[in-house]
């Protein structure tokens, strides 16, 4: 009300009617909706759960959002300009196979190491190729105690 009378209505909303530059309440709909008030709904695609698990579920929304935000932070997962249908279809395939890994890793160390210092112990890891154009030699890596510790939680 107080955007309409300063005539500071900048889009269109459901509760508004736009008449000639001019703005107003459209009452209607906003009886119409009110009829809402106070109800909440749960949509799901798993009619296997009862009520009381899709609500448990819906309770862990807070995860899923968590996921997302991992996913763009510490991924590095950026916007990309793909054209072609499978090449974007592909990109988003990879950054949840990506996601689900990180999920996993997670879990797995929970209690024991964070996910970012376990990948740090995992990267500071390095074998070396040794040779000439005849013959190559790979040197294993020496396996600090940390990382043979986060190989046996992943393993088990």
């Amino acid at each position: 009300e107080k955007l309409i009378e300063e005539n500071k209505v900048v889009r269109r909303h459901k509760f508004l009617e736009l008449n000639v530059g001019k703005a107003t309440l459209n009452q209607k709909a906003i009886e119409e909706d009110s009829r809402f008030d106070g109800l909440k709904g749960y949509i799901t695609n798993n009619y296997d759960l009862d009520e009381d698990e899709v609500i448990s579920h819906y309770n862990q929304l807070h995860v899923v959002e968590q996921s997302f935000r991992m996913s763009k932070s510490d991924l590095k997962i950026r916007p990309t300009f793909h054209q072609n249908k499978q090449r974007i279809e592909s990109h988003v395939l990879l950054c949840m196979i990506s996601l689900c890994l990180m999920r996993v890793l997670e879990e797995k160390l929970r209690g024991n190491y964070t996910w970012p210092k376990a990948l740090e112990v995992i990267s500071s890891t390095n074998s070396a190729v040794i040779g000439n154009n005849k013959k190559q030699y790979l040197i294993p890596p020496l396996l600090s105690e940390n990382f043979k510790h986060i190989q046996s939680l992943i393993a088990s």
